[in-house]
């Protein structure tokens, strides 16, 4: 019974995995009291109900944003102090020569995880370009780039 398959399942073929009496309820999804009327047993298309399972059911850690990705996060030392410019440039300068020494990356690749435009990190990374260290935390590369560091300390 019920309303025809397709209507959830956007014509995916009949034997797609994980097609269990969980997953069907699944699809009525729990949407809270304040959907319930509007929204409750919204039809919703295959793609649509796996990206919603894999929110809901991915690890835990997922739903933890990292301190690096808080609003007002900021580097600090062992003792609690603001990284510095310098320290920061010179973390990154051997994390790159590190994956280029192994071979997981290069300085190209990583520019662009960390988002910087190329001539922001040229500059960033030359000390004599900031009469005060303290000036390169205007330039985003200081920012990508500790947040990059954390992230590789914490893995």
């Amino acid at each position: 019974g019920g309303p025809p398959a397709n209507m959830y399942y956007d014509n995916e073929p009949d034997n797609v995995d994980a097609r269990s009496h969980a997953d069907e309820r699944y699809r009525y999804r729990n949407y809270d009291e304040r959907h319930h009327h509007s929204n409750y047993e919204r039809p919703c298309s295959f793609e649509e109900y796996r990206r919603d399972y894999y929110e809901r059911h991915s690890a835990a850690e997922d739903h933890y944003t990292m301190p690096w990705e808080q609003d007002g996060w900021v580097p600090l030392t062992k003792s609690g102090k603001q990284k510095s410019p310098n320290q920061i440039r010179n973390e990154l300068q051997r994390y790159i020569d590190e994956c280029k020494a192994n071979g997981t990356s290069n300085q190209t690749r990583i520019i662009e995880k960390m988002g910087v435009n190329s001539n922001s990190f040229r500059k960033f990374m030359d000390p004599s370009t900031y009469v005060n260290q303290w000036n390169a935390t205007s330039n985003g590369t200081y920012w990508a780039a500790a947040k990059l560091l954390a992230e590789v300390a914490f893995e």
